[in-house]
């Protein structure tokens, strides 16, 4: 049996959090989740954007088109990397889901 697929989440060389994946369901890749400190200062996006995952799409307006979209961007503006310490290869274009000590991983194909 195959070991684990191991990701690493950092910023700016910081590590983040180490992720270890327990399923796969294509494309995502699902993961616990054990942050480090540093990952205090990220965590309230990640809570928001769930926030937000979670209002009932009846309940969605174009308020929120926008804070979801503004969110997303602030996300992805923030230059966060997952790394493979495996292979060393660095991800910076991928989907990325954080809650309860769980991550939602989605990579690039073909990665």
């Amino acid at each position: 049996m195959s070991e684990p697929a191991k990701y690493l989440l950092k910023h700016e060389g910081v590590l983040l959090g180490e992720m270890v994946s327990f399923d796969y369901d294509f494309p995502w890749d699902r993961c616990r989740f054990t942050p480090t400190p540093a990952f205090a200062n990220f965590k309230p996006l990640f809570d928001r954007e769930n926030a937000l995952l979670d209002t009932p799409s009846d309940d969605r307006d174009d308020a929120y088109d926008e804070e979801s979209d503004a969110l997303t961007a602030r996300i992805i503006g923030l230059g966060l990397v997952i790394e493979s310490p495996k292979t060393g290869e660095v991800f910076r274009d991928f989907d990325l889901h954080i809650r309860d000590g769980q991550a939602e991983l989605r990579l690039p194909l073909g990665k």
